[in-house]
């Protein structure tokens, strides 16, 4: 018996891990290499006329917010554990390559920033951005996987694929 879109699942598969596992051990190499090089002094600052390492920590949610409220890490891991398991339950249902892609990749940042926070008890941030005196608020890879798992989600809802048009479209059977 021949198992019917196999290939399929496996590619689904494959492409949630080939963005989970990626981001997830990226970001935590980064924090550990940029700050090993931040103790040292081994960048200047500014790096260029835009853009800076730093060392931040956010003890908040995005942008720092809720950051001087004092609420416990482990608040913000639970929340992200609930969002990570309703996302896995989504990639389970998934039929897309570039749906198990964003969802890996929102998982992957989401889930290497709860870590930080289970064992530093903050997130590390080193990316800063700036025009003149207008900063971006400093973020890490994990955050960059998270915007772009967003983006190609938002991406996927506007473009309808074939499969889209099969599983909403009217049904011409009669049924």
């Amino acid at each position: 018996m021949e198992c019917t879109g196999c290939r399929t699942k496996i590619v689904i598969v494959i492409g949630f891990l080939g963005s989970f596992l990626p981001v997830l051990f990226l970001d935590q190499l980064s924090k550990i290499k940029i700050l090993e090089l931040l103790k040292k002094g081994s960048f200047v600052d500014p790096v260029t006329s835009f853009f800076n390492i730093v060392e931040r920590w956010n003890r908040g949610i995005s942008f720092g917010m809720l950051g001087d409220q004092n609420l416990s890490p482990y608040l913000f891991v639970s929340l992200t554990g609930m969002i990570c398991l309703l996302l896995f339950v989504w990639f389970l249902k998934e039929k897309t390559p570039l749906m198990a892609v964003s969802i890996g990749l929102i998982m992957g940042g989401a889930l290497s920033n709860a870590y930080d926070r289970l064992t530093i008890g903050a997130v590390f941030d080193f990316l800063e951005f700036h025009l003149s005196h207008y900063y971006w608020p400093a973020f890490n890879l994990a955050d960059s996987a998270i915007v772009l798992g967003v983006g190609l989600l938002f991406f996927k809802s506007l473009i309808k694929t074939k499969q889209d048009k099969r599983s909403f479209g009217p049904q011409m059977d009669g049924k």
